[in-house]
């Protein structure tokens, strides 16, 4: 099993121990760790005493090959600090022999851990101790308040930073690893598969359709097709936000999973509205998620990749991986999943978001979309960024 790499997405600092580290290992993850080996780095803040988080990784215990990868990975990004966190409720024997591999692997240059940390489960007040890194006195010259790095207890998990997304959009980090992925497994029970295809099939027709008068309509001058769908659904948008509609709300209503399986269906349909979603993320999120676990083929991958694009956005950039790799499944090379993958796993996130905005206004352009409508494409009341407190070791 691969290395699950997060790319952060911080701006500002503030101290943090480890204690406040492994308390925001679930926000940042999107799971609570378990049997796992967590690496954070971290690059110096140029005539700074500070380290700025950057990719964080996580590896099942024992994953000889998955440690591979990390060594390629941690020589590709050059980090100046590596910390290391052991979750593990195996016997203190087994934690022991678990870190002196890992140890010696360092040790062998296989890749550079500068301290690692072991705990039994990420919880408030769980203890931590120290199983290897810098001397006491090397410690007190590159950190303050050494004591919290030699061992200590998890901070709140709940008022952790990296919380902050998750529960701004109504969530919580789930339990483990498999729930993280299952999170956008196919699974709507309102549906048998024959009602299913039956509506994917509608929907492709339609959406074909849809495709043609628009194609005519721009030969002939007109640009009232185009414009109706995005003014549609930003309608659809906005009502499910003042609702407050929720996914198991939402995959029960027939008209609007039908509408959207429509809007992406195709890819100038799904490409004029994807901006429109960047504005109305949390009712994005919900309804995206409750179209990817009712249809299959083309719209739940089109459905995965609106979530993991509104995701972004919405800070909740360990989501979108997840998401992709489901979209990759379900229609393998799949070509705008396949393109957000690559940009995700790089930490390319604020580019993403441009060329997303970006495509949406070039399909405006081309179908004479009003400009009136173009401004679904902007302005929302949540930060694109994380432009909240970031985390550092200083």
């Amino acid at each position: 099993m691969k290395p699950m790499i997060i790319r952060t997405m911080t701006s500002t600092l503030t101290q943090c121990t480890p204690a406040e580290l492994l308390a925001n290992l679930p926000g940042i993850l999107g799971f609570f760790p378990r049997e796992s080996l967590v690496l954070t780095t971290f690059n110096q803040v140029p005539n700074s005493r500070r380290y700025l988080l950057g990719p964080v990784m996580r590896l099942d215990l024992g994953d000889t090959q998955a440690l591979e990868e990390v060594g390629q990975v941690l020589s590709r990004e050059e980090p100046d600090l590596v910390f290391g966190f052991l979750i593990s409720t195996a016997e203190v024997e087994v934690v022991e022999d678990m870190a002196r591999d890992i140890f010696e692997r360092s040790n062998r240059g296989l890749f550079d851990i500068n301290a690692c940390w072991t705990t039994r489960e990420v919880l408030t007040g769980e203890p931590y101790q120290l199983v290897f890194g810098p001397g006491e006195e090397e410690l007190s010259q590159i950190l303050r308040n050494n004591d919290d790095w030699r061992n200590g207890r998890i901070s709140p998990v709940s008022t952790a930073i990296a919380m902050e997304p998750l529960l701004r959009n109504g969530q919580l980090p789930e339990l483990n690893r498999d729930d993280a992925f299952d999170y956008f497994n196919r699974f709507n029970p309102l549906f048998d598969a024959a009602e299913a295809a039956a509506l994917e099939s509608f929907a492709a027709r339609h959406a074909a359709d849809l495709c043609e008068r628009i194609q005519q309509e721009v030969e002939s001058g007109e640009s009232e097709a185009l414009g109706a769908i995005i003014a549609d659904f930003a309608l659809i948008l906005e009502e499910n936000e003042e609702t407050g509609a929720d996914v198991e709300t939402l995959m029960a209503t027939e008209e609007q999973l039908l509408t959207v399986a429509i809007y992406l269906s195709e890819s100038l349909l799904r490409d004029a509205v994807l901006g429109v979603g960047l504005k109305y993320r949390r009712s994005s999120l919900a309804l995206a998620l409750a179209v990817a676990r009712t249809f299959g083929g083309t719209i739940r991958a089109n459905a995965l990749s609106f979530y993991a694009v509104v995701a972004i956005g919405a800070q909740l950039s360990m989501q979108a991986v997840p998401a992709l790799l489901a979209a990759q499944k379900e229609v393998p090379g799949h070509t705008l999943s396949a393109f957000l993958l690559d940009g995700a796993q790089v930490g390319a996130h604020d580019a993403i978001l441009e060329a997303t905005r970006r495509g949406s206004e070039l399909v405006a352009d081309k179908y004479r979309v009003p400009e009136t409508l173009r401004m679904k494409f902007t302005g929302t009341d949540e930060p694109e960024t994380d432009g909240g407190e970031g985390l550092a070791a200083s």
